[in-house]
């Protein structure tokens, strides 16, 4: 058998979303059309919010003397509310770090 013949019936159709039911979901394009600018949009500001987010960091980052990882590590434990927990992984790293030494 050749290459093409192994492959033919792997790809059928490509499957959707399912509803409630774990049925096939019908197929709908009209209500993204009649959004798509929305998406768009919102897009667009997301990127540009990142890139500022981007350069808010490094700023940040520079005028503290950390690493760009360190203060976006900061800033997503202190938005995503787990402060504690990010807290105690980075005590337990450290300590991992010191207790291992230079290998």
């Amino acid at each position: 058998m050749d290459a093409a013949t192994d492959t033919a019936g792997a790809i059928s159709k490509a499957r959707g979303r399912k509803d409630a039911n774990g049925q096939q979901a019908v197929f709908k394009t009209n209500p993204l059309k009649l959004t798509l600018d929305d998406g768009v949009r919102l897009k667009i500001v997301a990127d540009e919010a990142g890139e500022k987010y981007g350069d808010w960091v490094k700023a940040k980052a520079e005028e503290c003397g950390m690493l760009a990882a360190v203060v976006r590590k900061i800033v997503n434990a202190k938005a995503a509310d787990k402060w504690e927990e990010e807290s105690r992984k980075a005590e337990q790293l450290n300590l991992a770090f010191d207790e291992i030494g230079d290998v």
